[in-house]
This record gives C-alpha cells, sequence and structure tokens, in this order.
C-alpha cells in the first residue's frame, strides 16, 4: 500500500492575499481558522510537483489584481521602523483616521494595525534576541525595542510563543 501525502503552503506578505483572491470580504472573519479552497482557487498538486515554481509563478500571475486598498506602503512602514510606533502617528503619515486604518487592516490583514505593529516589534525583537553576541541583556532588548520594561517582553514572548524567554 503506497499512500502518499503532498501538502504545499503558499505565504503572503501582509495585505498581498486580496490582490490574488477576491472570494473573501474581510480576512477578519477567516483569522486563527483554517480554509479549505475550493479545486478551483489552488494550484494543481501535480504540476506543482512536476513544474515546481515556474508552474506556480504562472498560476499566481494568472490571478493576480491590483489591490484596492493602500495598506502596502503602511506595512512598508511598519516594518521600517520595527514597529515602534503607534497607531495615531501611523494614520498621521499616511494621511488617513485611526479608524479607516483599523477597517483596512482588518479587511485585508486580518488583524488591527495595533496588533500588527505589535507582532513587527516582536519580531525584530525576537531576532535580536536569538542573534545577541553580546552580554546585552534582555531588559537592555526591551527598553531599545520600546517595551516598558523586562516583564513587557517577558509578557509578549509568552504570548507569541508559550515559552519563556529563557527558552528561546
Amino acid at each position: 500500500m503506497n499512500l502518499e501525502t503532498n501538502l504545499l503552503g503558499i505565504r503572503f506578505k501582509p495585505a498581498a492575499f486580496s490582490a490574488f483572491y477576491k472570494k473573501f470580504n474581510s480576512l477578519h472573519e477567516v483569522t486563527d481558522q483554517t480554509v479549505e479552497f475550493e479545486k478551483g482557487l489552488s494550484p494543481d498538486m501535480q504540476k506543482t510537483i512536476q513544474y515546481s515554481t515556474a508552474y506556480l509563478n504562472d498560476f499566481f500571475l494568472n490571478e493576480l489584481s491590483t489591490p484596492k486598498h493602500l495598506l502596502l506602503p503602511v506595512v512598508a512602514d511598519i516594518q521600517s521602523h520595527n514597529g515602534q510606533m503607534n497607531v495615531s502617528t501611523l494614520a498621521k503619515r499616511h494621511f488617513t483616521t485611526i479608524r479607516q486604518l483599523e477597517r483596512s487592516f482588518k479587511q485585508y490583514i486580518g488583524i488591527s494595525p495595533k496588533e500588527f505593529i505589535n507582532l513587527v516589534r516582536y519580531q525584530f525583537t525576537l531576532s535580536l534576541i536569538q542573534s545577541r553576541r553580546t552580554n546585552r541583556s534582555l531588559l537592555d532588548i526591551a527598553f531599545e525595542c520600546g517595551y516598558y520594561d523586562h516583564a513587557h517582553l517577558a509578557n509578549e514572548i509568552k504570548r507569541y510563543t508559550g515559552v519563556a524567554p529563557s527558552q528561546l
């Protein structure tokens, strides 16, 4: 008995999913859920195995359309500041309102701008923790990344990873 399982994972940049899939009105409705796609919405597994990246490039280029939102520069701004900004500053920098940012983020990314900012800040902080070559303390890293104190950072680490900072 020969059982073969193939699994394909495709990761989209924040706010890019809607450029390929119009079926979902708001990603907030499906955040943290597993959604099974209809066959027509998914790449063909046999063609993917046979032609690899060339097939996937063609498949997604055929689905690509211009996004109806302007979140990509906002996301890039958050990432360039390593998540060290607040939502009101972000709204002012991009000539919009906090409420409009919240609606757009929930619709096209699935989470609020504050949650996204916190996630980007956490990812940056985690990269500093994992690459620390000097004797920098977690407290120094916490302050550098905009956390109030060591406990605030520890709570964020536990929230996102489920483990204490010492277990990283």
